[in-house]
């Protein structure tokens, strides 16, 4: 079987000079466990600044968490309208069921559809330390079988088939007579094979035509003429019977499709012509690939054979049969976050009978959900990159950091009537001997250094510049060193390296002076002529090369330059703070209006003079009232006591709120501890009543819907009141709706509201049983992986040869026979336990991705579909794959879909280490990461999908344990420097078409690499291990539908 923890992984070395694989095995050490990935429920589209309001239901008419619109328990949230669901984790489907068709329920003359249709997907998950929590994600009302077709087909039951293109163009070619379009010489439309029958045969003259009607093998209709024979002796159609009685002629049928032969070659091998859109079953091993395929059924004869891709096409099927519905269905699926498990189906109800909303929930019953959000086992204990700040904090806008009497300012763009923002530079000049105003030359960094001993020449040097120059302090040539030692004069181009270089901050602007520098003048050789004076025994020629001139040979005279006068700004005193934000600034975005948690890591460092380390801050949060508060301010680490990690679920504000009474409808007047606690976030008008608008504002409210989102909810689940707990549930709600009917004091009134009554009562426990599923489900501690064989479910190994089975995304056919034969190991369900932990599925996707995810290169990465030229080859743009005829070079990265401009990220955390130019690369920018055992750990588990054609895992040498760096090429402009530290989700550039020229691709080219260079594939890794995009099969069709579209214009 398929094995998620690895510690070691073999693979095969394709030896490229050969074209044959290295019989070498190499094995990597790869980190014990894979991260488990997470995805949210459904896709992101439009405005992604409101997805997290979306996400939590602010638009939705119901369906919210925990409470519902009737004030009745809720444990999950609802995702209307036509949406595909999605799988939000890794994990196994162990149930689901698809409804035919929808159930129905009529109350008070209202007839509404609902689906009681649900995918059930156990998950594992266990932190770097060990911490272990099974959980399930719950799929609610999805769509019926019914409504199955064309895009809206879930992953877990898409299958694909073969057919017949509707335009194959392929002809079979008969012996008989022609069928024309006129007499004698008519054009041919079709030939009539010897033993066909004609139909509508009339003599036509007496010269022996006939018109006739033809029909094809194919059921194709033409009329037209033939040559019926010329006597009784030389008959060619029998004119009472229609029979084609010779074979005069030789050419196409009439029908047209793809032509099924006996080898997979062209020629006298033909078994017949497969008719446009039919069937055709092709072998696993052909299944996907280019060129002949062989044809194992086709037809009622069940014909086998090859046929030309050319003339197939796929379509997307139903897998599930009608026998395999309205039942609850136990298996075991390897299903991976973002899979389609399904789409929303109809969830109608009383008011709202045709409403469309998927129900999507996160549960566990696992007790050790409590040491999970506290994080006992201390995850993440050297990554505590967040603090908690408390309502009224203030931050400060100065830190102390010394900046020199007469350092350099550069005048920024920004001031205020007293400060004046500005930059501390370098100041560069010309001196004129080196031997009064520099120190001593340290020939590695080409700089000079005033040490003790040079304490005569820093006095001079501080005459030139001012106090800004120190002892200890470096000074750099400007020029070639070498070239310079040489210089008949002692002049040197050189500047003085102030600490504080690069530092922008808030000067007031009394502290700012011009300064005015007259260097002394630098002393010129004159120039002297051929028959100048010579030593004894000198070439003349000699005589003027340095060497000579420094033995004394040579008595040049020097001429006096004019001296150079420069000016600059600068601090005319010393600093021991400096306003690193603009004090004259509203003091509001300074102190904390609420309690907020900040992720240090997007906050730009600083050291103090005492080598302490601050933050510079810059971020928003919303307000109680909802509106959101910019904040900006410098805060010492030293002062940060609350650190934490992304594992410390509780620090986050998460916390376990359980309903001792498990009530299903909330009771205003007696309510519970529970119901009160949710009545403090939401009851706006705090009548204890729970109105829908108010849910509604509540959601709408982003620091509500956090505080809300974040519960942790300990109830009965609604869909375990079936069997033995619909006595207990019935009667609660009876109870409530016989107080609407005792509120009535008409009689008349009264006695419809108890037929009312009676209508909703029946209705509501009718759905109850059909809705309901914990006691459906056996607990299992193990099974086996299912399989489909000829039409039916398997959840045993089954004995065939040759079966399909879901591996993570898809159905793929497995030969293996091992994957099945390993017992897969299970949680059980908690069929006996009811009462369970529920999480905000959103909260919780949020609160996963923020223990560690991998970003996309840009936003919404998918492979390249097309060539530069335009061709569809999604093959061309992978990982090793050979682009060019006769050629042994493989692809070293992959191409991702990004037109010119497009902003692209830092996939991880790290070191800027390149940013500049290569040829056939373009601009470049290449980030090594720091925490190469943090990130090894998002290690997906991709299978080649396009192995066939050249896709690889690996290239030669390449090691998880060493350095890792992404590459990024074709880029437009850069935003990062080299030095410069970023982090995931970072914008760091964007695309263009740098190296390649125009395209019809504009693309991303990006590369995991050991190395900084490396020859071809060496040192590198598919980067589909590691990076999230969509390849082919995963994408949309509105994916394909835009990359069809751009690849209509050449992009430069």
């Amino acid at each position: 079987m398929l094995r998620r923890r690895l510690s070691t992984v073999s693979y095969l070395i394709l030896d490229s000079a050969n074209s044959r694989w290295d019989a070498q095995i190499r094995l990597l050490t790869l980190i014990p466990k894979l991260i488990m990935k997470f995805e949210y429920p459904v896709a992101l589209s439009g405005d992604e600044d409101n997805a997290p309001k979306f996400l939590k239901g602010a638009s939705n008419r119901t369906g919210y968490f925990p409470v519902g619109r009737l004030n009745t328990w809720h444990g999950g949230i609802h995702f209307e309208g036509d949406r595909a669901i999605r799988a939000i984790a890794d994990g196994k489907i162990i149930a689901f069921r698809v409804p035919k068709t929808y159930l129905t329920e009529t109350v008070n003359g209202r007839t509404a559809r609902y689906s009681n249709g649900f995918v059930l997907i156990q998950h594992e998950y266990e932190s770097p330390k060990g911490q272990q929590l099974t959980f399930y994600s719950f799929y609610n009302h999805l769509l019926a079988l019914e409504e199955m077709k064309g895009v809206k087909i879930p992953d877990i039951f898409r299958g694909e088939r073969y057919k017949v293109k509707a335009a194959a163009s392929d002809s079979l070619e008969v012996d008989g007579v022609r069928i024309r379009q006129s007499v004698q010489n008519g054009l041919i439309l079709a030939v009539a094979e010897k033993g066909a029958r004609l139909s509508d045969v009339k003599a036509v003259g007496d010269a022996g035509w006939l018109s006739v009607t033809y029909s094809t093998p194919q059921g194709k209709i033409i009329k037209g003429f033939t040559f019926g024979g010329s006597d009784e002796d030389d008959k060619w159609v029998d004119v009472v019977s229609g029979r084609v009685l010779v074979s005069k002629a030789n050419g196409a049928n009439g029908d047209k499709g793809a032509l099924l032969r006996s080898e997979a070659k062209t020629g006298e091998n033909i078994v017949c012509l497969m008719s446009p859109n039919s069937s055709v079953e092709i072998a696993p091993e052909s299944q996907g690939k280019k060129g002949w395929l062989k044809v194992v059924n086709y037809g009622p004869d069940k014909l086998e054979g090859w046929c030309h891709d050319s003339g197939l096409e796929k379509e997307a099927i139903v897998i599930l049969e009608e026998k395999m519905c309205d039942e609850v269905k136990e298996v075991c699926m390897d299903v991976k976050a973002g899979t389609i498990v399904g789409f929303a189906g109809y969830n109608g109800f009383e008011n709202q009978t045709a409403y469309r909303a998927a129900h999507v929930e996160v549960f566990s019953s696992d007790e050790a959900i409590k040491d999970f959000l506290k994080n006992t086992k201390k995850d993440g204990e050297n990554e505590q990159k967040f603090a908690k700040f408390l309502k009224g904090t203030e931050f400060n806008t100065a830190i102390p950091l010394s900046v020199r009497k007469d350092s350099k300012v550069k005048l920024l763009a920004d001031s205020t009537e007293l400060y004046q923002l500005v930059e501390v530079e370098n100041i560069a000049l010309t001196v004129s001997d080196r031997d009064e105003y520099l120190g001593y030359f340290d020939v590695k960094s080409t700089s000079y250094e005033f040490t003790e001993e040079y304490q005569q020449r820093l006095v001079e040097f501080k005459n030139l510049v001012g106090a800004v120059a120190k002892l200890g302090d470096r000074v750099k040539i400007l020029e070639d060193w070498k070239a310079a030692e040489n210089k008949e004069t002692k002049d040197r181009a050189v500047e003085h390296i102030n600490p504080a270089k690069g530092l922008v901050f808030w000067a007031k602007k009394d502290w700012i002076e011009r300064k005015v520098i007259t260097l002394p003048a630098v002393a010129e050789p004159a120039a002297v002529a051929f028959e100048a004076e010579v030593g004894e025994g000198i070439d003349p020629v000699l005589a003027n090369l340095p060497a000579a001139r420094d033995l004394g040979v040579v008595t040049r005279p020097t001429v006096e330059a004019a001296p150079e006068t420069i000016e600059y700004d600068v601090i005319n005193l010393d600093l021991s703070e400096v306003h690193l934000l603009n004090p004259e600034a509203e003091a509001s975005n300074n102190k904390l209006e609420v309690d907020v948690v900040i992720d240090l890591k997007k906050g730009k460092e600083y050291k103090d003079d005492n080598g302490k380390v601050w933050r510079l801050l810059d971020f928003s949060d919303y307000r109680a009232d909802g509106t959101l508060a910019a904040y900006k301010g410098l805060v010492k680490e030293d002062d940060l006591k609350d650190r934490f990690s992304a594992y410390d679920w509780a620090k986050f504000g998460f916390r376990i709120l359980e309903d001792a009474n498990n009530d299903y409808i909330f009771d205003f007047k007696e309510r519970s501890d529970f119901f009160k606690e949710v009545c403090k976030l939401v009851d706006e008008d705090k009548n204890g009543i729970l109105e829908p608008h108010e849910l509604q504002s509540a959601l709408n409210n982003p620091y509500t819907a956090d505080k809300l989102s974040k519960l942790v909810c300990k109830h009965h689940n609604e869909w375990a009141y079936g069997g033995k707990h619909l006595s207990g549930l019935m009667s609660a709600v009876e109870k409530v709706f016989q107080k609407g009917v005792d509120l009535e004091k008409d009689e008349e009134g009264k006695k419809n509201l108890e037929e009312l009554k009676k209508e909703r009562m029946e209705a509501f426990k009718g759905k109850v049983k059909h809705m309901s599923i914990w006691e459906d489900i056996v607990p299992k501690e193990k099974g086996f992986w299912s399989s489909w064989f000829e039409g039916l479910l398997a959840t045993s190994p089954p004995t065939a040869p040759g079966y399909w089975t879901f591996k993570g995304t898809r159905w793929v056919f497995e030969k293996v026979k091992e994957y099945f034969s390993d017992e897969v190991p299970l949680k059980p369900f908690p069929a006996n336990q009811p009462v369970v932990y529920h999480f905000h599925p959103i909260a919780f996707v949020e609160g996963m991705k923020r223990m560690g995810r991998v970003y996309e290169p840009v936003k919404n990465s998918m492979l390249c579909l097309y060539t530069q030229n335009g061709n569809y080859r999604p093959s061309h743009n992978v990982f090793g794959n050979v682009r060019t005829l006769n050629s042994v070079i493989r692809h070293q990265g992959v191409d991702i879909l990004a037109k010119p401009d497009t902003e692209v990220f830092a996939c991880y955390d790290g070191l800027v280490k390149l940013v500049g130019v290569q040829s056939g690369y373009g601009n470049v920018v290449v980030i090594e990461i720091e925490d190469v055992e943090s990130f090894v750990r998002f290690r997906t588990n991709y299978s080649l999908v396009y192995k066939d054609q050249g896709e690889m895992d690996y290239g030669p040498d390449f090691n998880l344990d060493g350095s890792l760096y992404l590459f990024y090429s074709h880029l437009n402009e850069a935003f990062v420097s080299v030095g410069e530290r970023v982090v995931g989700g970072q914008a760091i550039a964007t695309s263009g078409t740098t190296g390649y020229g125009r395209s019809k691709d504009p693309h991303l080219h990006f590369e995991i690499r050991n190395a900084l260079s490396a020859p071809g594939i060496n040192n590198r890794c598919n980067p589909a291990l590691f990076i999230p995009y969509k390849y082919e099969h995963q994408m949309t069709q509105a994916d394909k539908d835009f990359q069809k579209l751009v690849a209509e214009k050449y992009w430069d």
